[in-house]
Protein backbone atom coordinates (compact mmCIF):
# COMPACT_ATOMS: atom_id res chain seq x y z
CA UNK A 1 0.00 0.00 0.00
CA UNK A 2 1.40 3.17 -0.82
CA UNK A 3 1.52 6.11 1.31
CA UNK A 4 -1.16 8.49 -0.23
CA UNK A 5 -3.18 5.32 -0.40
CA UNK A 6 -2.52 4.71 3.32
CA UNK A 7 -3.27 8.44 4.15
CA UNK A 8 -6.97 8.39 2.63
CA UNK A 9 -7.70 5.11 4.63
CA UNK A 10 -6.52 6.75 7.93
CA UNK A 11 -9.31 9.69 7.33
CA UNK A 12 -11.57 7.83 6.09
CA UNK A 13 -11.55 5.72 9.28
CA UNK A 14 -10.51 8.20 12.11
CA UNK A 15 -12.87 8.93 14.53
CA UNK A 16 -12.11 12.78 15.69
CA UNK A 17 -13.60 15.66 13.71
CA UNK A 18 -9.86 17.19 12.59
CA UNK A 19 -9.95 14.40 9.73
CA UNK A 20 -13.18 15.95 8.26
CA UNK A 21 -11.44 19.68 8.70
CA UNK A 22 -8.75 18.46 7.07
CA UNK A 23 -10.43 17.10 4.16
CA UNK A 24 -12.68 19.85 3.49
CA UNK A 25 -9.43 22.40 3.72
CA UNK A 26 -7.78 20.49 1.18
CA UNK A 27 -10.70 20.03 -1.30
CA UNK A 28 -10.94 23.35 -1.65
CA UNK A 29 -7.25 23.61 -3.43
CA UNK A 30 -6.90 19.77 -4.51
CA UNK A 31 -7.54 18.62 -8.01
CA UNK A 32 -8.67 15.24 -9.68
CA UNK A 33 -8.00 12.90 -9.32
CA UNK A 34 -7.33 13.42 -5.56
CA UNK A 35 -10.42 15.87 -5.10
CA UNK A 36 -12.82 13.25 -6.29
CA UNK A 37 -11.49 11.00 -3.42
CA UNK A 38 -11.38 13.65 -1.34
CA UNK A 39 -15.06 13.97 -1.95
CA UNK A 40 -15.98 10.24 -1.50
CA UNK A 41 -13.82 10.10 1.73
CA UNK A 42 -16.19 12.85 3.04
CA UNK A 43 -19.30 11.28 1.79
CA UNK A 44 -17.99 7.87 3.17
CA UNK A 45 -17.38 9.56 6.43
CA UNK A 46 -21.29 10.54 6.72
CA UNK A 47 -20.81 13.19 9.27
CA UNK A 48 -22.50 16.84 9.81
CA UNK A 49 -19.18 18.22 9.52
CA UNK A 50 -17.89 16.39 6.48
CA UNK A 51 -21.67 18.01 4.81
CA UNK A 52 -20.40 20.61 5.98
CA UNK A 53 -17.16 20.65 4.25
CA UNK A 54 -18.84 19.55 0.82
CA UNK A 55 -21.56 21.77 1.18
CA UNK A 56 -18.23 24.77 1.75
CA UNK A 57 -17.19 22.97 -1.74
CA UNK A 58 -20.33 23.36 -3.46
CA UNK A 59 -19.23 24.35 -6.54
CA UNK A 60 -16.51 21.75 -6.74
CA UNK A 61 -19.52 18.96 -6.35
CA UNK A 62 -21.13 17.31 -9.67
CA UNK A 63 -24.95 16.51 -10.04
CA UNK A 64 -24.94 12.69 -8.72
CA UNK A 65 -22.74 14.09 -5.02
CA UNK A 66 -25.20 16.86 -4.71
CA UNK A 67 -28.13 14.94 -4.68
CA UNK A 68 -26.47 12.54 -2.29
CA UNK A 69 -26.13 15.16 0.09
CA UNK A 70 -30.20 15.46 0.21
CA UNK A 71 -30.65 12.21 1.96
CA UNK A 72 -29.35 13.69 5.56
CA UNK A 73 -31.64 17.31 5.73
CA UNK A 74 -30.21 17.82 9.10
CA UNK A 75 -26.64 17.87 8.27
CA UNK A 76 -27.07 19.72 4.98
CA UNK A 77 -28.90 22.61 7.04
CA UNK A 78 -25.89 22.38 9.35
CA UNK A 79 -23.79 22.91 6.87
CA UNK A 80 -25.68 25.91 5.04
CA UNK A 81 -25.58 27.17 8.22
CA UNK A 82 -21.98 26.98 8.71
CA UNK A 83 -21.09 27.92 5.39
CA UNK A 84 -23.13 30.99 5.17
CA UNK A 85 -21.83 32.45 8.40
CA UNK A 86 -18.47 31.49 6.77
CA UNK A 87 -15.30 33.72 6.34
CA UNK A 88 -14.59 33.78 2.64
CA UNK A 89 -17.24 34.96 -0.09
CA UNK A 90 -17.03 31.29 -1.94
CA UNK A 91 -18.30 29.47 1.23
CA UNK A 92 -21.33 31.98 1.59
CA UNK A 93 -22.15 31.40 -2.07
CA UNK A 94 -21.60 28.00 -1.94
CA UNK A 95 -23.84 28.38 1.34
CA UNK A 96 -26.61 29.65 -0.37
CA UNK A 97 -26.65 27.96 -3.82
CA UNK A 98 -27.02 24.91 -1.65
CA UNK A 99 -29.91 26.71 -0.31
CA UNK A 100 -31.58 27.01 -3.40
CA UNK A 101 -31.37 23.27 -4.37
CA UNK A 102 -32.48 22.09 -1.25
CA UNK A 103 -34.69 25.17 0.54
CA UNK A 104 -35.16 25.65 4.21
CA UNK A 105 -37.89 28.24 5.02
CA UNK A 106 -36.28 28.13 8.55
CA UNK A 107 -32.64 29.11 7.39
CA UNK A 108 -34.34 32.17 5.23
CA UNK A 109 -33.03 34.43 7.75
CA UNK A 110 -29.33 33.52 6.39
CA UNK A 111 -30.13 35.00 2.94
CA UNK A 112 -31.54 37.87 4.69
CA UNK A 113 -28.19 38.46 6.52
CA UNK A 114 -26.05 37.78 3.18
CA UNK A 115 -27.98 40.65 1.55
CA UNK A 116 -25.94 43.05 3.53
CA UNK A 117 -22.79 41.02 2.34
CA UNK A 118 -20.01 43.50 0.36
CA UNK A 119 -19.54 41.30 -1.65
CA UNK A 120 -22.08 42.42 -4.92
CA UNK A 121 -22.64 38.45 -6.37
CA UNK A 122 -23.18 37.45 -2.98
CA UNK A 123 -25.96 40.01 -2.20
CA UNK A 124 -27.73 39.08 -5.27
CA UNK A 125 -27.18 35.37 -4.88
CA UNK A 126 -29.20 35.95 -1.09
CA UNK A 127 -31.90 37.96 -3.15
CA UNK A 128 -32.58 34.88 -5.11
CA UNK A 129 -32.62 32.21 -2.62
CA UNK A 130 -35.08 34.93 -0.49
CA UNK A 131 -37.70 35.17 -3.70
CA UNK A 132 -37.46 31.56 -4.70
CA UNK A 133 -38.64 30.77 -1.07
CA UNK A 134 -41.30 33.26 -1.10
CA UNK A 135 -42.49 31.75 -4.50
CA UNK A 136 -42.78 28.31 -3.11
CA UNK A 137 -44.94 29.21 -0.25
CA UNK A 138 -47.22 30.88 -2.39
CA UNK A 139 -46.99 28.13 -5.04
CA UNK A 140 -47.74 25.04 -2.47
CA UNK A 141 -50.59 27.54 -1.12
CA UNK A 142 -52.34 28.02 -3.99
CA UNK A 143 -52.03 24.30 -5.60
CA UNK A 144 -53.41 23.27 -2.12
CA UNK A 145 -56.05 25.84 -2.67
CA UNK A 146 -56.99 24.28 -6.14
CA UNK A 147 -57.34 20.33 -4.50
CA UNK A 148 -61.06 20.86 -2.60
CA UNK A 149 -61.07 17.38 -0.71
CA UNK A 150 -57.20 18.72 0.88
CA UNK A 151 -57.10 21.33 3.10
CA UNK A 152 -54.46 23.88 3.22
CA UNK A 153 -51.19 22.57 4.89
CA UNK A 154 -50.69 24.72 7.82
CA UNK A 155 -47.42 26.47 7.36
CA UNK A 156 -47.46 29.07 10.26
CA UNK A 157 -43.94 28.88 11.57
CA UNK A 158 -42.35 28.55 8.04
CA UNK A 159 -44.30 31.92 7.07
CA UNK A 160 -43.65 33.45 10.04
CA UNK A 161 -40.09 32.94 9.42
CA UNK A 162 -39.95 34.12 5.68
CA UNK A 163 -41.99 36.69 6.49
CA UNK A 164 -39.29 37.94 9.18
CA UNK A 165 -36.47 37.88 6.56
CA UNK A 166 -38.26 39.70 3.85
CA UNK A 167 -39.29 42.17 6.74
CA UNK A 168 -35.15 42.46 7.65
CA UNK A 169 -34.76 42.91 3.42
CA UNK A 170 -37.26 45.67 3.71
CA UNK A 171 -35.28 47.18 6.46
CA UNK A 172 -32.08 47.14 4.37
CA UNK A 173 -33.15 47.80 0.92
CA UNK A 174 -30.78 50.69 0.37
CA UNK A 175 -27.99 48.60 1.20
CA UNK A 176 -28.29 45.55 -1.25
CA UNK A 177 -31.06 46.75 -3.61
CA UNK A 178 -32.42 43.68 -4.54
CA UNK A 179 -35.51 44.35 -6.41
CA UNK A 180 -36.92 40.96 -7.00
CA UNK A 181 -36.88 40.74 -3.06
CA UNK A 182 -39.52 43.68 -2.92
CA UNK A 183 -41.58 42.11 -5.55
CA UNK A 184 -41.72 38.74 -3.54
CA UNK A 185 -42.47 40.93 -0.16
CA UNK A 186 -45.51 42.70 -2.29
CA UNK A 187 -46.95 38.87 -2.30
CA UNK A 188 -46.97 39.08 1.69
CA UNK A 189 -48.34 42.64 2.07
CA UNK A 190 -50.81 41.91 4.28
CA UNK A 191 -48.20 39.68 6.67
CA UNK A 192 -45.74 42.66 6.45
CA UNK A 193 -48.02 45.49 7.33
CA UNK A 194 -46.96 48.78 8.27
CA UNK A 195 -43.68 47.74 7.86
CA UNK A 196 -44.10 47.34 3.85
CA UNK A 197 -46.90 50.55 4.13
CA UNK A 198 -43.78 52.46 5.90
CA UNK A 199 -41.72 52.36 3.54
CA UNK A 200 -43.68 52.09 0.51
CA UNK A 201 -45.49 55.56 1.29
CA UNK A 202 -42.27 57.42 2.79
CA UNK A 203 -41.55 60.68 0.37
CA UNK A 204 -37.99 59.61 -1.52
CA UNK A 205 -38.46 56.01 -0.41
CA UNK A 206 -35.96 54.24 -2.76
CA UNK A 207 -38.42 51.27 -1.87
CA UNK A 208 -41.41 53.46 -3.13
CA UNK A 209 -39.90 54.23 -6.36
CA UNK A 210 -38.22 50.80 -7.50
CA UNK A 211 -42.41 49.33 -6.67
CA UNK A 212 -43.41 52.59 -8.83
CA UNK A 213 -41.48 51.63 -11.53
CA UNK A 214 -41.66 47.86 -11.44
CA UNK A 215 -45.40 47.76 -10.43
CA UNK A 216 -46.64 47.04 -14.09
CA UNK A 217 -43.69 44.25 -14.66
CA UNK A 218 -44.55 42.85 -11.55
CA UNK A 219 -48.75 42.70 -12.57
CA UNK A 220 -49.91 38.91 -11.56
CA UNK A 221 -52.44 37.22 -9.39
CA UNK A 222 -49.93 37.11 -6.68
CA UNK A 223 -50.75 40.64 -6.09
CA UNK A 224 -53.87 40.56 -5.01
CA UNK A 225 -53.57 41.26 -1.63
CA UNK A 226 -51.03 44.36 -2.06
CA UNK A 227 -53.25 45.78 -4.86
CA UNK A 228 -56.44 45.35 -2.35
CA UNK A 229 -54.43 47.32 0.70
CA UNK A 230 -53.22 49.88 -2.00
CA UNK A 231 -57.21 50.72 -2.57
CA UNK A 232 -57.31 52.14 1.17
CA UNK A 233 -54.51 54.82 0.33
CA UNK A 234 -54.89 57.29 -1.25
CA UNK A 235 -51.05 57.25 -2.70
CA UNK A 236 -51.17 54.09 -4.33
CA UNK A 237 -55.37 53.58 -5.35
CA UNK A 238 -55.34 54.70 -8.75
CA UNK A 239 -52.08 52.61 -9.63
CA UNK A 240 -54.29 49.88 -7.82
CA UNK A 241 -57.19 50.34 -9.59
CA UNK A 242 -55.54 50.66 -12.46
CA UNK A 243 -53.82 47.49 -12.61
CA UNK A 244 -57.35 45.66 -11.41
CA UNK A 245 -59.62 46.74 -14.06
CA UNK A 246 -57.19 44.59 -16.71
CA UNK A 247 -57.22 41.50 -14.73
CA UNK A 248 -59.38 38.78 -16.42
CA UNK A 249 -57.74 35.47 -15.67
CA UNK A 250 -59.37 32.85 -13.53
CA UNK A 251 -56.39 33.08 -11.65
CA UNK A 252 -56.89 36.59 -10.96
CA UNK A 253 -60.52 35.79 -9.75
CA UNK A 254 -59.02 32.93 -7.01
CA UNK A 255 -56.53 35.50 -5.86
CA UNK A 256 -59.29 38.01 -5.23
CA UNK A 257 -61.32 35.88 -3.57
CA UNK A 258 -58.81 34.65 -1.66
CA UNK A 259 -58.25 37.84 -0.56
CA UNK A 260 -61.91 38.70 0.62
CA UNK A 261 -61.95 39.12 4.57
CA UNK A 262 -60.85 42.77 2.92
CA UNK A 263 -63.84 43.77 1.31
CA UNK A 264 -64.74 44.40 5.02
CA UNK A 265 -62.49 47.85 4.74
CA UNK A 266 -64.95 50.46 3.98
CA UNK A 267 -62.37 52.17 2.13
CA UNK A 268 -61.54 49.17 -0.30
CA UNK A 269 -65.61 48.93 -1.08
CA UNK A 270 -65.68 52.64 -2.04
CA UNK A 271 -62.85 52.34 -4.78
CA UNK A 272 -64.37 48.93 -5.87
CA UNK A 273 -67.66 50.63 -6.62
CA UNK A 274 -65.86 52.37 -9.38
CA UNK A 275 -65.20 49.06 -10.98
CA UNK A 276 -68.23 48.14 -13.45
CA UNK A 277 -68.18 44.70 -15.20
CA UNK A 278 -64.44 43.50 -14.83
CA UNK A 279 -63.27 40.89 -16.91
CA UNK A 280 -61.81 38.47 -14.38
CA UNK A 281 -66.08 37.90 -13.04
CA UNK A 282 -66.28 36.14 -16.46
CA UNK A 283 -63.04 34.00 -16.06
CA UNK A 284 -65.35 31.38 -14.46
CA UNK A 285 -68.75 29.28 -15.30
CA UNK A 286 -71.30 31.71 -14.13
CA UNK A 287 -72.77 28.76 -12.28
CA UNK A 288 -69.70 28.40 -10.36
CA UNK A 289 -69.13 24.62 -10.58
CA UNK A 290 -65.00 25.32 -11.50
CA UNK A 291 -64.72 27.57 -8.58
CA UNK A 292 -62.79 25.24 -5.79
CA UNK A 293 -65.15 24.73 -2.88
CA UNK A 294 -63.80 26.69 -0.35
CA UNK A 295 -64.17 29.61 -2.97
CA UNK A 296 -67.79 29.62 -3.84
CA UNK A 297 -69.34 30.96 -1.29
CA UNK A 298 -67.24 34.28 -1.84
CA UNK A 299 -68.39 35.40 -4.88
CA UNK A 300 -72.28 36.79 -3.46
CA UNK A 301 -69.99 39.32 -1.50
CA UNK A 302 -68.08 40.10 -4.30
CA UNK A 303 -71.16 41.10 -6.22
CA UNK A 304 -72.71 43.11 -3.82
CA UNK A 305 -69.07 45.65 -3.22
CA UNK A 306 -68.57 46.11 -7.52
CA UNK A 307 -69.93 48.97 -9.31
CA UNK A 308 -73.60 46.94 -10.60
CA UNK A 309 -76.65 48.07 -10.43
CA UNK A 310 -79.06 46.65 -7.86
CA UNK A 311 -80.63 44.93 -11.05
CA UNK A 312 -77.36 43.85 -12.26
CA UNK A 313 -76.63 42.92 -8.64
CA UNK A 314 -79.71 40.91 -8.58
CA UNK A 315 -79.37 38.71 -11.83
CA UNK A 316 -75.83 37.53 -10.66
CA UNK A 317 -77.39 36.34 -7.22
CA UNK A 318 -80.56 34.28 -8.18
CA UNK A 319 -78.35 32.36 -10.34
CA UNK A 320 -76.94 30.94 -6.97
CA UNK A 321 -80.14 30.62 -4.51
CA UNK A 322 -80.97 27.55 -6.05
CA UNK A 323 -77.06 25.99 -5.79
CA UNK A 324 -76.49 22.50 -4.62
CA UNK A 325 -73.80 23.72 -2.38
CA UNK A 326 -75.01 25.57 1.23
CA UNK A 327 -72.24 27.83 1.81
CA UNK A 328 -73.37 29.38 -1.62
CA UNK A 329 -77.02 29.27 -0.92
CA UNK A 330 -76.52 31.00 2.33
CA UNK A 331 -74.21 33.90 0.96
CA UNK A 332 -76.89 34.94 -2.11
CA UNK A 333 -79.73 35.22 -0.08
CA UNK A 334 -77.89 36.92 2.41
CA UNK A 335 -76.93 39.12 -0.48
CA UNK A 336 -79.89 39.89 -1.80
CA UNK A 337 -81.45 40.46 1.88
CA UNK A 338 -79.05 44.01 1.91
CA UNK A 339 -80.67 45.00 -1.72
CA UNK A 340 -84.07 45.13 -0.58
CA UNK A 341 -85.62 46.32 -4.40
CA UNK A 342 -88.91 44.15 -5.76
CA UNK A 343 -87.08 41.75 -7.39
CA UNK A 344 -84.98 41.32 -4.79
CA UNK A 345 -88.16 40.74 -2.33
CA UNK A 346 -89.54 38.34 -4.72
CA UNK A 347 -86.99 35.54 -4.72
CA UNK A 348 -86.60 35.74 -1.50
CA UNK A 349 -90.34 34.85 -1.02
CA UNK A 350 -89.53 32.01 -3.35
CA UNK A 351 -86.79 30.72 -0.41
CA UNK A 352 -89.12 31.87 2.42
CA UNK A 353 -92.05 29.29 0.41
CA UNK A 354 -90.06 26.29 0.29
CA UNK A 355 -88.06 23.99 2.86
CA UNK A 356 -84.34 24.69 3.27
CA UNK A 357 -81.96 25.89 5.36
CA UNK A 358 -82.77 29.70 4.80
CA UNK A 359 -86.13 29.14 4.62
CA UNK A 360 -86.66 30.70 7.93
CA UNK A 361 -83.85 33.55 7.59
CA UNK A 362 -86.06 34.86 3.79
CA UNK A 363 -89.48 34.62 5.59
CA UNK A 364 -88.16 37.54 8.96
CA UNK A 365 -86.53 39.06 5.97
CA UNK A 366 -89.67 39.24 3.81
CA UNK A 367 -92.14 39.80 6.62
CA UNK A 368 -90.12 43.11 8.17
CA UNK A 369 -90.14 44.06 4.95
CA UNK A 370 -93.89 44.20 5.08
CA UNK A 371 -94.35 45.65 7.94
CA UNK A 372 -91.93 48.47 7.14
CA UNK A 373 -94.40 49.24 4.58
CA UNK A 374 -97.64 48.73 5.76
CA UNK A 375 -96.67 50.27 9.64
CA UNK A 376 -93.74 51.87 9.22
CA UNK A 377 -92.57 50.06 11.67
CA UNK A 378 -88.81 50.26 12.85
CA UNK A 379 -87.50 46.93 11.98
CA UNK A 380 -84.44 47.66 9.83
CA UNK A 381 -83.55 44.57 6.94
CA UNK A 382 -79.69 45.34 8.02
CA UNK A 383 -80.78 44.09 11.57
CA UNK A 384 -82.20 40.85 9.87
CA UNK A 385 -79.64 40.54 7.72
CA UNK A 386 -77.14 40.54 10.63
CA UNK A 387 -78.97 36.54 11.83
CA UNK A 388 -77.56 33.27 11.16
CA UNK A 389 -78.64 30.59 9.47
CA UNK A 390 -79.18 28.78 12.81
CA UNK A 391 -81.22 26.31 11.07
CA UNK A 392 -77.58 24.57 9.40
CA UNK A 393 -74.62 23.55 10.80
CA UNK A 394 -72.28 25.34 8.01
CA UNK A 395 -71.42 28.88 9.36
CA UNK A 396 -71.54 31.82 7.59
CA UNK A 397 -68.56 32.85 5.53
CA UNK A 398 -66.16 35.03 7.97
Amino acid sequence: MDEVEALYQWLATEPSQEADRILAAALEHAEPPYSDRMVATLLQRRSALAWTGLIANYDRLDAPTRQTLGSEPEWVRAGVSASIRGGTHRMRQNGLTALLDYPNLSLSYLAADALRDTDPPTRALAGRVLRRDADRVCTERESEEERADTPPRPVVAERAALVAALREALRTYKFHEQAEVIEACLWFARDLGPTLWGVVSARRSPVARVVAQNLAAWDGPRLAGFLMLALSRPDWRAAARALLSRWSTRAHLLALLRNSDLLGDARVRQQLMLMRRPTWLGAVDRGLADLPAGMRARMPQWISCLGFTDDERVRWLKRWVTAPWPDLHFAAVRALASIGTPQAVAILGAVAARPGPMQYFAQCVVAGRRLRRSSKSRVFPEQLTALGPDQHHTPWLR
